[in-house]
């Protein structure tokens, strides 16, 4: 198989990256393994099926990602892709508190959201 080419991303969230990429000359393949290891993290592995679209999910609010695809078909896979770096959104912090210290000072403290990166 041929290296998968053209990978990017066409809509983000905070917890999903949808990626996109194409097959050179129109093949189609069997199936595809999408790599992807978030910053200080491991390699993962999720699969799919002959489609050149898939929806990343499951992922932290906040991080970047390295991600490449691989085509497989008849048992052989193909080169990997260029690797491309994407990030998921960030969510606002949570409990948010203000309290006025004097007539022209407030003081306001938050958290970030549980598992997001800020």
């Amino acid at each position: 198989p041929l290296k998968a080419e053209a990978l990017a991303v066409t809509t983000s969230g905070s917890n999903f990256l949808v990626l996109q990429w194409t097959s050179t000359h129109g093949f189609r393949y069997e199936s595809h393994e999408i790599h992807f290891m978030r910053e200080n993290s491991n390699w993962q592995t999720k699969y799919s099926d002959s489609q050149v679209a898939f929806n990343l999910t499951n992922l932290d609010p906040g991080y970047s990602y390295q991600i490449y695809v691989v085509a497989v078909t008849a048992g052989a896979r193909s080169p990997p892709s260029d690797t491309l770096i994407a990030s998921t959104l960030p969510v606002p912090p949570v409990n948010l508190t203000s309290r006025a210290v004097g007539s022209s000072q407030i003081t306001v403290t938050w958290i970030p959201y549980p598992s997001s990166y800020q």
